[in-house]
């Protein structure tokens, strides 16, 4: 809405009667352009494909509409919190991810100190997925820094 009335509410009456913005005169044109890139940009951001509904990770595949779990073909039955947080780290294959982010992410929580249940879920979560728990090949520890899933084998 492009308008000469800049009161607050006249903004509030606009953004009510359905506008996506609120442009008062006087403007400049370098507002005007920004402001209509920043619409292109919600525009290409719902354009943007839908999450995959199956994560693959080489023996790991993960349904997340079903919420089932396959580890080289055998169903693997996780908490919600373990299904959480490997859905987290699968969709970010490869990425490092930190413990606070992990706590924040996966088990909703914004208060610092979740270190301690992160490490108790990612290693429940081993013991379900990985051949050896001790020596996890899935989900890898960053040291010092997080965990990450590792990505898949590249196929040659």
């Amino acid at each position: 809405m492009l308008t000469a009335l800049g009161s607050v509410d006249d903004v509030v009456k606009g953004f009510n009667l359905g506008a996506d913005d609120y442009i008062t005169k006087p403007f400049t044109f370098r507002e005007l352009g920004a402001r209509i890139d920043a619409v292109f940009r919600r525009i290409d951001w719902t354009r943007q494909p839908p999450p995959p509904r199956v994560i693959n990770n080489g023996e790991l595949r993960l349904d997340t509409e079903s919420q089932q779990v396959w580890v080289n073909a055998k169903e693997i039955h996780l908490t919600s919190i373990e299904l959480r947080l490997l859905h987290y780290l699968a969709s970010r294959p490869g990425e490092c991810v930190s413990k606070e982010v992990l706590f924040r992410e996966v088990w909703g929580y914004h208060d610092a100190g979740g270190a301690n249940l992160v490490e108790v879920g990612v290693r429940r979560l081993r013991e379900k997925i990985e051949r050896d728990p001790a020596r996890p090949q899935m989900i890898l520890t960053v040291r010092g820094a997080g965990y990450k899933l590792r990505r898949p084998p590249v196929p040659v």
